[in-house]
């Protein structure tokens, strides 16, 4: 402690702010809150002529801490580290006198007592009134924002013995303002730090493939920086070393060509881009969903962007599943009535655009009540099942057979002549009309065969439907005229 009444010119005075603010202006760059300010308030004291001091620390939860002490050993030893009750400083604070910045609390006014925040130095009481009282308190709060208590700074033992005089007042109204910068600097270092740390740390959790990409033209998709997520996605794909992300991609994907690729990611609504993509790879190659999000480019200093790959292989999996089981009639592995309209409707519109008539044939089976009836509906399953295979085999590949429900069949024929249809009806029937074997039983149906030509003129599918409905009816019931006794 250095000894009471030595006077400072004002030159020295000032001539001490240089290492405080030096010191302040590198409160940036550290993380450490009590180091920090333990620097700053050694400086501090030393610069203003006093013996002691102490820096509370607001922390999150609204209770103060103090985290920096200097002065006699017995003031460090009782005060350094001790908790300070959310709100305990602000009677002494409403109570003092302002001085600026400042607030003093005289030992008039009273003073704090059986608290352990509170430490009163052994000092002889002043023998004059602008003496120092070992009572008295020199206060500063600190203040991140308006109105947002985050310390408080307070000194005692002045050098001369004196209360501080207008210089001194100035001078340490000036190196709180700097002590309240270095916490602002200090605490937004720790919490950038933290951010980063969270980050990090989320970066490297995730079971999504993540990574840092950049989107410089001169370097285009490069990761910076990826997750072991991603590695594995990587490995999957054959890849296990990725310098760009365009790498992943199938070479049959005109994204892997990453100059493009990386146009496209920049030029995305939003700054968000999404895409579904297949990786490289021979055999079963994965599926992945790719998010890229485009980081501000006031945020860094060349664009840059954060990807998300999600394999996504056993979702499409099950999509497929279900579209399969929504558009395939599960007895007869035949698409059903949503597929029937679609396929036909292509056909319909090649036939309108200058391509060839197709042709439809709305087919029914005869008798089939009866063996359902007679011999159960496993039975009639399979003369179902057995009617569709034979179908399938009358038509050529490029045709399609249909099960609407129940025993009606639709045969949709794309670019079919005409002429070709009723040599095609008797090959049906014919074929059908073999008996079916069923657990030792020969089961027979006939079929009722109708057909309209599907040459985009008719309004709706439906109306082509319709013709051709109308006439399997007419030819079942001339069928069923055929059959009659004698």
């Amino acid at each position: 402690m250095r000894n009471p009444g030595v006077d400072r010119s004002a030159a020295e005075l000032l001539r001490a702010l240089t290492p405080v603010l030096e010191l302040v202006a590198r409160m940036s760059k550290s993380v450490d809150i009590p180091a920090s300010l333990q620097l700053v308030l050694d400086r501090l004291l030393e610069a203003t002529g006093f013996g002691a001091g102490a820096i509370n620390y607001v922390r999150a939860d609204g209770t103060m801490q103090i985290v920096a002490v200097t002065g006699p050993d017995g003031a460090r030893e009782q005060l350094l580290g001790v908790e300070v009750p959310a709100g305990a400083l602000d009677r002494e604070l409403a109570m003092a006198e302002r001085w600026g910045r400042l607030r003093f609390l005289p030992h008039e006014l009273g003073t704090v007592e059986d608290v352990d925040y509170v430490w009163v130095p052994d000092l002889a009481l002043p023998v004059t009134p602008d003496g120092w009282h070992p009572n008295d308190s020199l206060l500063a709060p600190l203040y991140g924002a308006p109105d947002e208590l985050i310390g408080v700074l307070s000194v005692d033992m002045p050098d001369s013995g004196l209360r501080p005089d207008g210089l001194q007042r100035q001078l340490l109204e000036l190196l709180a303002g700097q002590a309240e910068l270095a916490l602002q600097n200090a605490r937004q270092a720790s919490r950038l730090r933290a951010s980063e740390e969270s980050f990090r740390l989320a970066f490297e959790a995730t079971a999504v493939g993540t990574g840092l990409v950049s989107l410089d033209h001169r370097d285009p998709l490069r990761l910076l920086r990826s997750n072991r997520a991603l590695s594995r996605i990587a490995e999957a794909a054959s890849r296990p070393s990725v310098a760009a992300l365009s790498d992943l991609l199938d070479p049959t994907d005109p994204d892997h060509d990453a100059t493009r690729w990386n146009a496209t990611i920049q030029e995305s609504a939003d700054g968000v881009y999404r895409a579904e993509k297949q990786l490289y790879g021979a055999g079963d190659r994965p599926w992945v969903q790719v998010v890229a999000t485009v980081l501000p480019l006031h945020a860094t200093e060349s664009g840059l962007a954060i990807v998300q790959v999600e394999d996504i292989t056993e979702r499409r999996r099950v999509q497929r599943d279900l579209q399969h089981r929504a558009t395939v009639d599960p007895l007869t592995g035949l698409a059903n009535r949503a597929r029937f309209v679609e396929h036909a409707r292509a056909v319909a519109a090649a036939a309108r655009t200058g391509g060839a008539p197709g042709a439809l044939l709305f087919c029914d089976l005869d008798d089939f009540k009866s063996i359902n009836d007679v011999f159960g509906h496993l039975a009639g399953d399979a003369v179902l099942r057995t009617c569709a295979r034979r179908l399938t085999g009358q038509v050529r590949e490029v045709d399609e057979v249909f099960r609407l429900g129940g025993d009606e069949f639709v045969v949709v024929l794309d670019a079919f002549p005409e002429r070709d249809i009723p040599p095609l009806v008797a090959r049906i029937k014919d074929h059908l009309a073999h008996p079916i074997e069923h657990e030792g039983r020969q089961l027979t149906v006939g079929i009722s065969i109708g057909s309209a030509v599907v040459d985009g003129i008719t309004d709706t599918i439906e109306g082509v439907l319709a013709v051709a409905d109308a006439a399997m009816y007419v030819d079942k019931a001339s069928r069923k005229r055929h059959r009659r006794p004698a």
